[in-house]
């Protein structure tokens, strides 16, 4: 039997499933797309970026929609809008309406990670919440390291389309989780009534943080170096590289792997050489890295 933290970390993971996913289970079938569509590798990364302008955008929203009205309704109308994107690009027939799938999953996509985080906080005490937030970055981890593996393969057998028709299965899988077994988690008594002038200066106080940018803009300058690796990866390998196709998923998956293994090892590392030393063997390693991908990139095109 399962305890109720298990339960809820398992109910959190099958929200995140699909949204861990859908950012790179389709990456491999860049080059397909790209033929089928007849478009530019700068038009094709198109697909990555208005997806994370869709998470942007909602992200900030749903929180507080969902302090004044609870949980469920609001996550349930992020997975219904995420799942009418992904049968958009299971069925579109021009690239226009590809991209209006995209952005319709990110807008749903950023109320999963929202609000299931969210979730976690309703139902435990702050201690408790931080444990089962640990368990929960234990596993998302794994889902994010075999997406591409599994779009590599979906792209390779059945081609591109597979993999939105993957994401879209896991999207309806989660919106039926949520419907029958998600009870709502925010008493009534808790609820904080939805005032847009009390959040706009909530925000205002947040971007007037210096300690919130200097922590934001390290985390958001090094997550979108990853961001566009992610977006060329499949152009530069396959049709810069020579790399085939069938091969790629593990190239990208090399470095979902490493990414894995620093997750698993995070806190042993932590606790052995502390906080200062963590954070510059990281930089040592991210900035070797970068210089060396760079330096191989260079080789290759001359």
């Amino acid at each position: 039997m399962f305890t109720k933290e298990w339960k809820y970390i398992l109910l959190i993971v099958t929200i995140f499933i699909a949204a861990c996913m859908e950012t790179d289970i389709y990456l491999p079938a860049f080059t397909d797309m790209m033929a089928f569509f007849s478009i530019s590798e700068d038009t094709i990364q198109g697909l990555l970026t208005w997806n994370f302008v869709g998470i942007c955008l909602s992200g900030p929203i749903y929180g507080p929609v969902s302090d004044a009205i609870g949980r469920k309704k609001p996550l349930l109308f992020a997975l219904a809008m995420f799942f009418l994107g992904s049968v958009i690009t299971v069925f579109a027939d021009s690239f226009s309406f590809m991209l209006l799938g995209r952005v319709l999953q990110g807008l749903g996509s950023g109320g999963c990670f929202t609000l299931g985080t969210a979730v976690i906080f309703d139902v435990f005490s702050l201690d408790q919440a931080i444990s089962a937030l640990n368990k929960i970055n234990a596993i998302v981890p794994f889902l994010m390291a075999t997406a591409p593996m599994i779009g590599g393969y979906l792209n390779y057998a059945y081609g591109f389309r597979s993999n939105f028709l993957a994401i879209a299965f896991m999207v309806f899988l989660s919106l039926l989780v949520c419907i029958f077994w998600f009870d709502e988690p925010l008493p009534k008594m808790k609820r904080v009534p939805f005032n847009i002038k009390k959040i706009a200066l909530d925000f205002g106080r947040v971007f007037s943080s210096l300690a919130f940018w200097q922590t934001t803009m390290i985390v958001c300058l090094l997550f979108s170096g990853y961001i566009t690796y992610l977006s060329g990866v499949s152009v530069l390998f396959v049709l810069e590289l020579g790399v085939q196709k069938s091969y790629l998923p593990f190239y990208q998956g090399a470095l979902l792997g490493a990414w894995l293994i620093a997750n698993l090892l995070f806190k042993s590392a932590l606790n052995r050489l502390g906080t200062e030393h963590v954070k510059k063997v990281g930089t040592c390693l991210f900035t070797v890295g970068g210089g060396r991908s760079c330096h191989r990139g260079m080789d290759c095109s001359s």
